[in-house]
């Protein structure tokens, strides 16, 4: 999504990344979505996270005047002691996301053979994609000012853009990310109007159907973690997917002490 960001954007929203430690860093001064674009991730992989390796994810938000944002190491990746470490680089946690993976077997159909939704499911036209950024940043509950950044998927040709349209209106997303043998299903979601009709059921099949036919090997995904009391819709069409579990982890949060808004 960064990468393809159309450069009058990137300026505005300030994007820098480095590529650092076999991680990333994605870096929004101004970050439209209040700290969700700016993420540092991917490490403790090719090499053991340390003080000295938080120091220069750090010093990239810093640099660049990020306000807020998140640090995401997979539990496997963790070092030991890992608290102690992440509260010395001023980090804090925050909310628990889980990562699920599915192997390629395409989904059965249903048993009373009916269809699993009454939406027209389609690739989106290229001229139907500014529509698709705003359904995508309406059903997140997303700043309309996300759609600029969602045109960065849009731009990039690994990504493929799903539909569930009714009588021709788009009211569902679903976007999968294709590379190396891997299938990230990144972005979906049905206007509230049409809930309940089964889209993102016929979203996973076709994504999942797309991904099979490209020859991937995994599909990846993740979503917020359920709390005590709590329903995640998401979360629940993933399991259904076929999805399992792969791991909880917790966010953790980093605030720019020296920008004051870093406490909002």
């Amino acid at each position: 999504m960064t990468e393809h960001v159309p450069a009058p954007h990137r300026e505005e929203f300030g994007i820098v990344t480095a590529q650092i430690h076999g991680g990333v860093v994605i870096s929004l001064r101004n970050d439209p979505a209040f700290g969700w674009c700016s993420r540092a991730l991917g490490f403790g992989i090719t090499e053991p996270i340390t003080p000295a390796v938080l120091d220069d994810i750090v010093t990239v938000f810093r640099d660049n005047r990020t306000a807020v944002a998140l640090v995401q190491v997979a539990p496997p990746a963790e070092p030991r002691p890992w608290g102690e470490m992440f509260q010395s680089a001023g980090l804090t946690p925050g909310a628990t996301w889980i990562k699920l993976l599915r192997g390629m077997e395409p989904l059965p159909p249903r048993a009373d053979g009916c269809p699993v939704t009454d939406l027209e499911i389609r690739e989106i036209k290229p001229a139907e994609r500014e529509r698709a950024y705003e359904v995508g940043c309406q059903t997140l509950e997303m700043p309309p000012d996300m759609k600029k950044m969602w045109a960065g998927m849009g731009q990039g040709e690994n990504f493929h853009f799903l539909g569930g349209f009714d009588g021709g209106r788009l009211v569902s997303i679903g976007v999968l990310h294709l590379k190396d043998g891997r299938a990230g299903f990144c972005g979906a979601g049905t206007l509230p109007s049409h809930r309940g009709r089964g889209a993102q059921a016929a979203m996973f099949a076709h994504r999942i159907e797309l991904a099979r036919q490209a020859g991937a090997r995994v599909c990846v995904a993740e979503t917020g973690a359920e709390g005590k009391g709590e329903h995640n819709s998401s979360l629940a069409n993933m399991r259904r997917a076929g999805f399992r579990d792969a791991y909880p982890r917790r966010n953790l949060i980093w605030r720019n002490p020296d920008l004051p808004q870093a406490d909002a």
